[in-house]
């Protein structure tokens, strides 16, 4: 349908151009036109006596002065004069070619860019529907008990870690950290990576690989805390955060490194013989790639975390 009306557009833009070219040269070349008139007749006196003058002979010089010798057109002038109804209609019929293919070379990039969009979109649809996709799952909680009438004297937390896409994590790593403030959380406090020993991490070795396959999952290393931490917790004496992020890269080339960060807050509840641990989102250092506070595909140990 595009070609057909790309070639009615091309066809009646000839047919104007041939049309008022015509128009124009018939003005302009004609002998009462516009641009090429003949000299105006100049009346010849007479000076011998009306009597002495025969009457033919003035009759002659009347005829000889109202037909004039056309003047000599220069020679571009007279080139367009030359042009023939022939002559415009191949001019027409080429200028028909010409604005064709114009028009229609207009229509087919239109078409391969509007393909190659549409290629991108189903691209990118194809990556993030299958592309690994890293996340924290949950936390797994154990406690250690002396009895069941006891308070808990001990605590391991173990993040499970999961990948939501339908290909394999390329190239993981991760940490996983956190610490017992008393009281409250300072508002200007800074954590950094730590090890399981309670030593900030300088080196790129410490951190932990990370390998998952597709709708796979990994467990991060076990986290112990003290039973007296638990009880200052749940009496509201202190804090506790446990944060950790991972990088990974996905198995499409071109695709930019990928970071997960996250950020919990350990809640306890209930009373000594039933105590109940679960965690709450914290309101920092929790997103995904772009949304994260730390840039993905850093050589560098991670940086400082302010919270």
């Amino acid at each position: 349908m595009r070609a057909f009306l790309g070639l009615g557009i091309a066809a009646a833009i000839a047919l104007i151009v041939v049309v008022v070219a015509g128009f124009l040269l018939q003005m302009s070349c004609s002998p009462t036109g516009s641009i090429f008139r003949g000299s105006s007749p100049v009346p010849i006196e007479f000076n011998a006596p009306a009597d002495t003058a025969p009457a033919f002979h003035r009759a002659s010089y009347q005829f000889v002065q109202a037909a004039p010798a056309p003047a000599r057109l220069p020679f571009a002038q007279g080139f367009i004069c030359g042009v023939r109804v022939t002559d415009l209609a191949l001019v027409g019929f080429a200028l028909f070619l010409i604005l064709s293919s114009i028009i229609q070379a207009l229509w087919l990039r239109r078409a391969v860019e509007a393909a190659e969009h549409s290629t991108n979109l189903v691209g990118s649809a194809l990556i993030a529907t299958q592309r690994a996709y890293v996340s924290l799952r949950e936390f797994r909680v154990n406690t250690t008990r002396l009895s069941a009438i006891e308070d808990i004297q001990s605590c391991s937390v173990q993040p499970i870690w999961e990948n939501g896409g339908t290909t394999p994590v390329r190239n993981g790593r991760s940490h996983v950290s956190w610490k017992y403030f008393e009281r409250a959380i300072p508002a200007d406090v800074e954590l950094a990576d730590f090890d399981e020993k309670g030593n900030r991490i300088v080196i790129q070795d410490d951190y932990q690989p990370l390998t998952i396959g597709p709708r796979g999952m990994a467990q991060a290393p076990v986290i112990m805390i003290e039973g007296q931490t638990i009880r200052s917790v749940r009496e509201n004496l202190g804090r506790l955060l446990i944060w950790g992020w991972a990088e990974y890269d996905d198995i499409f080339e071109g695709s930019p490194r990928h970071r997960f960060e996250f950020c919990y807050q350990m809640v306890v509840t209930g009373s000594l013989s039933h105590s109940h641990i679960a965690f709450s989102m914290y309101k920092r250092f929790n997103g995904a790639d772009d949304e994260c506070e730390r840039k993905p595909g850093g050589e560098e140990p991670a940086t400082l975390m302010r919270i």
